[in-house]
């Protein structure tokens, strides 16, 4: 398509980004790749906000800070407004680089329409010269060229970057869609087939029975699992990745509220109340019952230690929606885990979790949370360097602002 080769590069699959750096910027210590030998300085973005607006006359004095516990000294302070330094305090000037890096992940498994308002919002009202953006959809990964934005209005590129994330989002969604569309004709066949008859799936084109059905229904979800399963090995390699990009990093995963449709214990309760001979029948009955109740193992505390490593904002914008209405048919939530795990990384970056059925509005509150920041740089002591992850605490000395930051970082 000769459209993505003019503004758009493609750079691997998905959450395996290389590493990428702007050629002759400088790379301060503590905002991306290490500097230098000994122990480096360590920056810290820091949003603070009384209610929901963000205070911004703060200097260096008014902040407390501590690792492992440990009071440091702030050695600077920048505050920084979208992607440029807007005051400096300190005797020592870090020259930290504050371009910013947008990267979009989308975890979707139907396109909706009004991502295409955030999309158009992010090009038309938000990115600057100076940032930069990266989109992985389902299928692959994206980087605006650096032409892009001289040869094309922003307008345009939007439009032209919409159509690629619709193509891609209902083009990686093809093989979960379908076991889902097969896992409904199986639950009505078997609330069929219990009531005495035989019912056609439309799979096989011929009449089966529940010794058919069940492990076939069985083996459906499985598959659904391994689709949706989340890696944290990945997950945590990618967060290395983000560590070696300079800048102020802001991440977006879009993420979409999940419904299994399962047998309802009414079913459940008639499929054994009418098979009490047939021991194949409730076995296979007994191992649905498990699958229901199995998730899978995610090492959260690593991944939210890694991402908090990275300094990236992580941000989770969950879109809901309403479950399927089936009769007999159980329609349950199934993202629980996943939400809950990368909110608890949201949390660890400093990041937001927004909840809502409009993607654009959940965007446009996320970069109106981490449009401004203050930017704080210490050198830990040398006793304090070690490979560990130390935690990070920082408040406002006499106020009782809300204050938001990643929740430490990994010694050099």
């Amino acid at each position: 398509m000769k459209m993505n080769r003019i503004v758009l590069l493609a750079v691997g699959t998905a959450l395996a980004l290389a590493p990428l750096a702007p050629s002759g910027l400088p790379v301060p210590a503590g905002r991306g790749a290490p500097a230098g030998a000994g122990v480096r300085a360590v920056a810290v973005a820091v949003r603070v906000f009384d209610g929901g607006r963000f205070v911004g006359d703060l200097a260096l004095p008014d902040f407390e800070l501590s690792a492992d516990g440990v009071p440091q000294t702030v050695e600077a302070l920048y505050r920084v407004g979208k992607n440029a330094i807007t005051r400096r305090d300190g005797n020592k000037d870090f020259l930290p680089f504050v371009g910013r890096r947008f990267t979009l992940l989308f975890q979707l498994f139907e396109y909706h329409p009004k991502i295409a308002d955030a999309v158009r919002a992010l090009f038309t009202e938000e990115l600057r010269p100076g940032d930069s953006l990266e989109i992985q959809t389902p299928v692959r990964n994206y980087k605006l060229a650096d032409q892009a934005f001289a040869a094309k209005p922003p307008k345009v590129l939007a439009d032209e970057m919409i159509d690629i994330i619709r193509k891609d989002i209902n083009a990686g969604s093809m093989a979960y869609n379908s076991l889902m569309r097969e896992l409904k004709r199986h639950i009505r066949a078997i609330g069929g087939s219990n009531t005495g008859g035989s019912v056609d799936t439309d799979s096989e084109g011929a009449d089966v029975g529940l010794e058919m059905l069940l492990p076939r229904y069985r083996e459906i979800l499985q598959k659904l699992d391994v689709l949706r399963r989340v890696d944290s090995g990945q997950m945590i390699q990618y967060a290395r990745t983000l560590k070696a990009q300079i800048g102020e990093k802001l991440v977006f995963y879009v993420y979409q509220r999940e419904f299994r449709p399962e047998l309802s214990p009414q079913a459940i309760d008639d499929i054994v109340g009418n098979n009490q001979e047939k021991f194949n029948v409730l076995g296979d009955v007994q191992e649905i019952f498990q699958t229901y109740q199995q998730s899978f193992a995610m090492d959260v505390p690593a991944m939210k230690e890694a991402f908090a490593d990275s300094s990236a904002n992580f941000n989770l914008l969950f879109m809901n929606k309403d479950p399927e209405r089936i009769g007999r048919v159980v329609m349950r939530e199934q993202n629980t885990d996943i939400f809950r795990a990368f909110a608890d990384i949201a949390a660890a970056t400093g990041g937001t979790v927004d909840t809502s059925q409009n993607p654009a509005a959940a965007f446009k509150n996320v970069l109106r949370a981490a449009d401004e920041y203050y930017l704080l740089y210490f050198t830990p002591t040398a006793e304090a360097a070690g490979g560990a992850f130390h935690p990070l605490s920082i408040r406002v000395k006499d106020k009782n602002y809300k204050v938001v930051h990643r929740m430490g970082y990994f010694g050099s």
